[in-house]
């Protein structure tokens, strides 16, 4: 809890006190000199992130602390209010539904029509990270995820893995979103690192706002979610 400055990493068992640690910590940084709205807390669910603000600002008011609150949100919920407060964003976020529909629509078209007698590199199936992937739509999709939360582009998996017919059905899918103004979930963060890295107004902007970031069930992050953390903190190093 005492431990503020640098990367602090929290390892203990199931059930063992990990996220009250992290409450914790929140209150004394904030209780320290610190003002609130300079402390950001990740976490994975929405109902988890309501649940430890409330629990800080028990703290906190026990303390009879008046001042801002740290901001506590998910990764995605995160990123998303960025790009659209500072990166002037517009795009509406699609669920698995939507995502869903925007690739059938993409594979529709007639350049796929032979997609699935031709997928992969070996027939109808090929491997991915020891994974075997196949033809069909859920298949296709479950494998975009996965390249999204590693920050693999269309252009990215194209280039280093090899496999361009599914390169052109996840640029296709990218097209369809575009096509609406749409965005899935892993398409947030891709579009925040993009903006991040292309962007140094943004990046300047993003950089400042937080002296301490604390993220919640750290091991279950991606490495999509740890990157864009990371270069939240990275001015100050103050990552726990």
């Amino acid at each position: 809890v005492t431990q503020t400055e640098g990367e602090v990493i929290i390892l203990a068992g199931p059930g063992s006190g990990k996220t009250l640690t992290l409450v914790r910590r929140a209150a004394y940084i904030i209780l320290n000199g610190t003002p609130g709205d300079r402390v950001l807390l990740m976490t994975f669910t929405n109902n988890a992130a309501k649940e430890n603000l409330s629990r800080i600002e028990t703290f906190l008011r026990k303390a009879e602390y008046t001042g801002p609150l740290p901001y506590v949100g998910t990764f995605h919920h995160t990123c998303l209010e960025l790009l659209r407060e500072y990166a002037g964003y517009t795009k509406t976020v699609v669920d698995e539904g939507g995502s869903m529909r925007a690739l059938r629509s993409a594979m529709n078209t007639t350049e796929f029509q032979n997609m699935n007698a031709n997928f992969g590199q070996s027939g109808n199936t090929f491997m991915y990270n020891g994974v075997q992937y196949n033809h069909s739509n859920a298949s296709r999709y479950d494998l975009i995820c996965k390249l999204k939360d590693n920050l693999i582009s269309p252009f990215d998996f194209a280039t280093t893995i090899g496999d361009k017919n599914f390169s052109a059905v996840y640029s296709a899918y990218e097209e369809e979103l575009f096509k609406t103004n749409s965005i899935d979930f892993g398409g947030i963060i891709l579009d925040f690192a993009d903006e991040l890295n292309n962007n140094q107004e943004f990046f300047d902007t993003v950089t400042g706002m937080y002296d301490y970031v604390m993220i919640d069930e750290a091991h279950d992050s991606n490495l999509a979610n740890l990157w864009a953390f990371r270069q939240i903190c990275s001015k100050k190093d103050n990552i726990a």
